[in-house]
């Protein structure tokens, strides 16, 4: 059996994409790579790479021992480069009182993304470890969450979510129906909530409430979930992926405030693909990574501002106008990559190998009446 590799960036090697231009002016993209900024930065700089009207994407480099940060809002982190070891505090005035909850995201051998959510009010200190092995298949490190922004994303997360009340249960069955073998071509059909799924020797047809969809077997088939032997799902391609958990420490009165999870594990076992599913929400701003492979099989048209994060591998988007369907751009993507796709474009996307995207909404209801109305931008960033 082929044996992959996943491909991940780091601070000492990256392979950065970039924009063709067909018909279209390059900075509409904003293209950027979230190494190539860091490395260029000074340590703990925060510098904007992503902006969705009032939300922003934030990259910094730590190194060292920082400066305590208050933070007046919710904030998600995400480590993509070595280990980082975070302390959050109460604080009742200008300095922080007490150690509070302590999390450290411990070194794996190839590395591990891990996540972090900083509650609104709270203090942060933490240092950056230096780690210099495996730069150039470096795994990237999620870090801590709040138990309240989103209880319903378990299917594929650990059995006990890590935190410092032990964890609480999450959901990790999904039930279907099957009817049995069809007299004519010996295949089932299968319903999972308000999808019928079913194949004959060529195509899989697909059906929910609002339409059908139509594609072929071998391209629906490349994507379906593989499993061990314990029945768990894994993909073939994220073998090498880390499914170790970060660490977490929590003093008393911080219990249930702080979660975590390996993200790059979470989607490592994802089950479909072209899909994304949210992880973190903050108001209408939504971190939703999917999984991909092979061919997105539909033209996706923008009706707003939405921003790509290339975690792992390499995705080619093919960008055409929204209404003409004439070609715009061609945008490759490697991992730590960062681009926009405008609201005015529609796109498809090619992946060689399975690889882990960050997609990064603005979910407000109202976007896509303003931007109809000129009342919000079709491109985020002016130049």
């Amino acid at each position: 059996m082929t044996e992959y590799t996943t491909e991940l960036g780091s601070l000492d090697s990256y392979r950065k994409g970039g924009v063709h231009v067909i018909d279209d002016d390059p900075r509409s993209y904003v293209f950027s790579n979230v190494f190539e900024v860091a490395r260029q930065s000074a340590p703990f700089e925060r510098v904007c790479v992503a902006k969705n009207m009032e939300y922003v994407v934030e990259i910094m480099r730590a190194e060292g021992a920082p400066p305590w940060f208050t933070a007046g809002h919710d904030e998600f982190a995400l480590c993509l480069d070595g280990t980082v070891e975070v302390t959050l505090a109460r604080h009742a005035g200008a300095e922080p009182e007490g150690d509070g909850a302590r999390r450290r995201a411990g070194r794996v051998a190839h590395g591990a993304d891990q996540g972090r959510a900083r509650p609104s009010g709270a203090a942060a200190g933490g240092r950056g470890l230096p780690d210099r092995g495996g730069a150039a298949e470096r795994r990237p490190v999620p870090i801590d969450r709040r138990t309240a922004h989103c209880p319903q994303m378990g299917g594929h997360l650990p059995d006990r979510l890590k935190g410092g009340d032990g964890g609480r249960t999450m959901a990790a069955r999904t039930t279907h129906e099957a009817t049995a073998p069809d007299n004519y071509t010996g295949y089932r059909t299968f319903r999972i909530g308000g999808f019928d799924f079913r194949r004959d020797e060529y195509s899989t047809h697909i059906a929910w409430p609002g339409g059908t969809h139509l594609m072929p077997v071998g391209a629906f088939l490349r994507a379906l979930v593989r499993t061990d032997a314990n029945g768990y799902p894994v993909n073939r391609m994220f073998a090498d992926v880390s499914q170790e958990e970060p660490e977490i420490e929590v003093a008393p009165g911080f219990e249930g405030e702080v979660r975590a999870f390996n993200l790059f594990a979470y989607l490592s076992r994802s089950d479909v693909t072209w899909n994304p599913s949210v992880c973190t929400i903050l108001r209408d701003s939504l971190f939703c990574p999917p999984s991909e492979e092979f061919t997105l099989p539909v033209e996706h048209g923008n009706d707003r501002v939405e921003w790509f994060i290339q975690l792992s591998d390499e995705i080619v988007w093919e960008v055409k106008d929204k209404e003409s369907g004439d070609p715009r751009a061609v945008v490759t993507m490697r991992a730590g990559d960062v681009a926009c796709m405008p609201a005015d474009i529609r796109h498809q996307g090619f992946s060689p190998k399975r690889s882990m995207l960050l997609v990064w909404e603005n979910a407000s209801p109202a976007l896509p009446e303003m931007v109809a109305k000129g009342e919000a931008p079709i491109v985020p960033v002016r130049f």
